[in-house]
C-alpha cells in the first residue's frame, strides 16, 4: 500500500516524509510556525513608525523679499521669514534642520534648497532663511512668478507632511535701481524682521516662565537714531544670511572695509593750459622779451625771477619805511598768487619761494623780538 502511494507522481517529497514519519513532520511544522511568528515580531520592532511626530500648530512663510546688486551686478538675494510654532503640540527633540526643508522653485524647477539655522529653540518659532545667487550664474528669473515652500520631512511626520507655499509676484522684488538705495531697503527690511523675531522669541521665553527679555537682535544708536545688529544679531544673521556684512555693512556697528585707490598720474597739462591762454597777446610778448634779456631762458622762469625780485624790493622798502617787512610781504604774495593763477610765473618755482617766505615770516614772529 505504501509502495503504491509513493509511486504516484503527484505526491511530493514532503508528503512522502509525512507518510513515512508522521511524528517528525508534525514537529517540523510546529518549529516552522514558531520561527515565522518570531521573525514577524522582530520585523515589526525594527520597522520605524510612519508618523512618529505630530505636526506643529503653525507652519507658515510669513514674508519674502528679493534684492539684487548686493555684492556684484545682477546677483540675487532671497530673504524669507518663517514661523514654525508647536503651540500645544509636544515639540520633538529633532532640530529644525532635521524636520523641515525650504525650497525655492522657478518655473516649476528647484533652484534652491536650504534649511533654517539652529539658533533659538532648536530653530523653531520665527526665523530667517536666505538664498544667494552670484551674478555670473544662471539666476532665477527676476520679477517673475515663483514659489517658496516649507516642506516637512515625510520620514518624520509621515504623509502628508506639514508645509506651506508662498507665491512670489513682482511686488516682492526690490523696485530700486541704485545699489545704495537697495542696500538701504535691505537694512530696513532686516530691522523690521528682527523686531518681529525679537517679539516672538521673547514671548516664547516669557510663556515658559521667564520674567525678562532674553533676546535682543538689535541695538539702538542714540546719536544717529538708527538700529544696528547686536552681538546676538550678528551671530544669528551670520548663519541665516552669510556675508550680510558685505551686502549691507550699515547693519553692523563695526565693519572692516578694504579701500581701493587709483594712483594719480601727474602731468604738465594745467601749466600748459595756463600758458597757452596768453598766446598771441602782449603778455606773451612781454614774457618772451624778459626771457631774451636774461639769456634765452624759459619765459615762465624769467617772469618768476622778476616777480620774486619785486617781492624782495617791496620787503626791503617796507622794512626801511615802517621797520616791518610783513605788510609788504603779504601784499606782494597776494599779487604773486594772483599772477600764478593766471599762469604767468612758473607754479613750482613760486611754491618754493612761498615756502621760504613763510619760514622767514615764522622766524620773525616766533624768534625775533618786535622792534619799534
Amino acid at each position: 500500500m505504501i509502495i503504491e502511494i509513493l509511486s504516484n507522481s503527484d505526491i511530493t517529497l514532503f508528503d512522502e516524509i509525512v507518510i513515512m514519519y508522521p511524528e517528525t513532520a508534525m514537529i517540523g511544522r510546529r518549529v516552522a510556525a514558531t520561527l515565522s511568528i518570531v521573525i514577524l515580531f522582530l520585523c515589526c520592532l525594527a520597522s520605524p513608525s510612519v508618523a512618529q511626530v505630530a505636526a506643529p500648530e503653525t507652519v507658515e512663510i510669513v514674508e519674502v523679499q528679493v534684492f539684487t546688486h548686493m555684492a556684484e551686478p545682477d546677483d540675487l538675494l532671497y530673504v524669507l521669514r518663517y514661523d514654525i510654532d508647536w503651540g500645544n503640540v509636544s515639540q520633538p527633540l529633532l532640530p529644525v534642520d532635521s524636520t523641515f526643508d525650504f525650497v525655492l522653485y522657478d518655473d516649476g524647477a528647484v533652484v534652491g534648497n536650504t534649511t533654517a539655522p539652529v539658533f533659538h529653540n532648536s530653530g523653531y518659532n520665527q526665523g530667517i532663511v536666505s538664498w544667494y545667487f552670484p551674478g555670473n550664474t544662471t539666476n532665477p528669473s527676476w520679477g517673475e512668478f515663483g514659489n517658496v515652500t516649507i516642506e516637512g520631512s515625510i520620514a518624520v511626520f509621515g504623509s502628508p507632511a506639514p508645509g506651506d507655499t508662498y507665491t512670489l509676484t513682482a511686488e516682492y522684488y526690490s523696485s530700486y535701481i541704485s545699489p545704495a538705495e537697495i542696500r538701504e531697503e535691505l537694512r530696513q527690511f532686516i530691522v523690521a524682521q528682527s523686531m518681529f523675531i525679537d517679539f516672538d522669541w521673547n514671548d516664547f521665553w516669557i510663556s515658559g516662565g521667564t520674567d525678562t527679555r532674553e533676546v535682543d537682535l538689535l541695538y539702538y544708536l542714540q546719536d544717529s537714531h538708527t538700529y544696528v545688529l547686536s552681538a546676538t544679531g550678528e551671530a544669528y544673521y551670520g548663519l541665516a544670511i552669510p556675508d550680510l556684512d558685505t551686502y549691507c555693512p550699515q547693519l553692523f556697528l563695526f565693519n572692516l572695509s578694504e579701500w581701493t585707490y587709483t594712483e594719480k598720474e601727474h602731468s604738465q597739462a594745467a601749466k600748459a593750459a595756463y600758458e597757452e591762454q596768453f598766446a598771441g597777446t602782449p603778455i606773451e610778448d612781454f614774457k618772451i622779451a624778459i626771457a631774451e634779456l636774461m639769456g634765452g631762458i624759459g619765459a615762465s622762469t624769467a617772469f618768476t625771477i622778476v616777480t620774486v625780485l619785486i617781492v624782495l624790493v617791496n620787503a626791503v622798502y617796507t622794512s626801511h619805511k615802517w621797520n616791518r617787512i610783513y605788510p609788504g610781504i603779504l601784499a606782494s604774495w597776494g599779487t604773486v598768487l594772483i599772477l600764478t593763477r593766471m599762469g604767468l610765473p612758473d607754479i613750482a618755482m613760486v611754491m618754493l619761494v612761498v615756502t621760504a617766505a613763510l619760514l622767514f615770516a615764522l622766524y620773525g614772529i616766533l624768534l625775533k623780538p618786535a622792534q619799534g
